[in-house]
């Protein structure tokens, strides 16, 4: 604080308290993060797919999501992304995505509630409801028409720091999520079986595992190294087996089929996520993923993410 004859600076004043609403001062100068009852998230996204040689679509996408925590979430000592998970605090999101494919010749949209609460200390209920479509705006675009219905639910086995989770999910159609979610198994429903770890309050291990009643699967292995409170190193794989299909919202080339057949998937997921203070964070992610189909051919996906967070 600056003082003038023994008075406050009515100028720096109410910019150190904006500033501080805003969650835009270091932990030193706010004196602590308090309490916080809700997430907010924006996260805009390019995607480039080649589906074939000499072909490549961009598509900008932008995600905003809110997360309510059932209870004050309290900062401590530990990494803030870590903080719900070791806490044991509940959440009810709701996530909107939209996407402009091919130069704004379609829409692509989802809108998804879910939520995941803390029936005792060691039995934890999920599930969700969404919906996703996509729509030509010039009546030319190959990859609309699609529409979708999500439904989740499942229950949650937690143990110290470690958490075991079985549930089924339902999909009807497409979906704009990254990999592997975005992925569709055949017959619509699949069993999840995931696992997540937190060792020395600071390394995430999540494994996940959806399996279609066709035998289709799909999996993703996250390894996040928390280094201090605000420094996070991300890394993670995807990869999948089966007769698989996507239906994203980027178009193909003239003629081909929107829903190609997948044999054989794999990607990864490298990035690097900061909190400026207990109120402000940003995340910046690179998503490559590479498709593979019976006689050889395939396509190659990347995805870049910038998300920024801010806790109330």
């Amino acid at each position: 604080m600056v003082y003038r004859g023994g008075h406050a600076e009515p100028g720096v004043a109410l910019g150190l308290t904006a500033a501080l609403a805003l969650g835009l001062l270091p932990e030193a100068v706010a004196g602590g993060g308090g309490h916080a009852r809700l997430q907010l998230d924006v996260a805009p996204e390019v995607q480039a797919i080649a589906p074939a040689p000499g072909w490549l679509t961009v598509a900008p996408l932008l995600l905003v999501g809110a997360t309510l925590f059932v209870r004050p979430l309290r900062d401590d000592a530990t990494p803030l992304p870590l903080q719900p998970f070791l806490q044991r605090t509940g959440t009810v999101s709701l996530r909107l995505r939209g996407a402009l494919p091919d130069g704004a010749r379609g829409i692509a949209g989802e809108i998804e509630a879910a939520a995941d609460v803390y029936a005792t200390r060691w039995l934890a209920l999920w599930g969700g409801l969404g919906s996703a479509g996509a729509a030509a705006l010039d009546g030319r675009w190959d990859a609309a028409g699609w529409a979708a219905l999500r439904l989740a639910a499942g229950v949650g086995l937690r143990v110290d720091d470690l958490r075991f989770d079985l549930g089924y999910r339902f999909a009807s159609g497409g979906s704009l999520d990254p990999l592997p979610e975005r992925v569709e198994l055949r017959g619509g429903g699949a069993v999840v079986v995931g696992v997540r770890a937190v060792l020395v309050e600071h390394i995430d291990l999540r494994l996940e595992v959806t399996t279609s009643l066709a035998g289709d699967v799909v999996g993703r292995f996250q390894a996040d190294y928390h280094a201090s409170r605000r420094l996070g190193l991300l890394w993670g794989l995807v990869f999948g087996r089966g007769r698989l299909s996507s239906s994203a919202p980027v178009p193909l080339p003239p003629g081909a089929d929107t829903a190609v057949p997948i044999d054989e998937l794999f990607g990864g997921r490298f990035g690097l996520s900061w909190w400026w203070s207990p109120r402000l964070g940003l995340e910046v992610g690179y998503a490559p993923a590479w498709r593979f189909r019976a006689g050889g051919a395939g396509a190659v996906e990347q995805r870049g993410t910038v998300m920024v967070s801010t806790r109330f």
